[in-house]
């Protein structure tokens, strides 16, 4: 397949060329907070968290999505953050403390191939950019918040590894 066909097919710039690189694949968690107090769904705040196999830590890249005003204005101008934490637990923590756990949730397992071995240099923009589905594994929307099922995908970036 060429990159002619990709685009073609895709109708939109390349970014996955995985044929001859899977063994620089990473797997990164994506959790979005759905906000469906408007008519339309959006995303009230969104994490992508994936494990630092060089430092042995979890890193937690995120953002609270703007609010626009009706003119187009930015009222809330949030910034992405990143942190890191040595167990999968703290990492549940803390999205129990900043995600409203009686929301919805979005989730998508992305395979990227184009990131930093060191995660900690990974940014949140970056992240969002490359948000493709032919990065990703498996994608659920409408799912409640459960402890034991975000922990077990969390330890998934951890467990899953080439």
């Amino acid at each position: 397949m060429t990159i002619e066909t990709l685009d073609t097919n895709f109708n939109q710039d390349t970014i996955y060329l995985n044929e001859e690189s899977e063994q620089d694949s990473c797997l990164v968690l994506c959790i979005e907070e759905l906000d469906e107090s408007n008519e339309e769904i959006t995303v009230d705040t969104r994490v992508f968290i994936s494990y630092n196999e060089l430092s042995g830590v979890y890193v937690i890249n995120g953002k609270r999505d703007d609010i626009f005003g009706k003119k187009g204005r930015n009222k809330t101008n949030f910034q992405p953050f990143m942190f890191c934490a040595e167990s999968s637990n703290d990492v549940i923590d803390f999205l129990s403390l900043t995600l409203n756990i009686n929301g919805n949730f979005s989730y998508t397992l992305f395979n990227y191939n184009n990131l930093s071995y060191d995660m900690s240099e990974n940014t949140y923009e970056f992240m969002q950019e490359n948000m493709d589905s032919r990065y990703e594994i498996a994608a659920y929307d409408g799912i409640e918040y459960n402890r034991k099922r975000f922990r077990q995908l969390v330890r998934l970036t951890k467990n899953m590894y080439n």
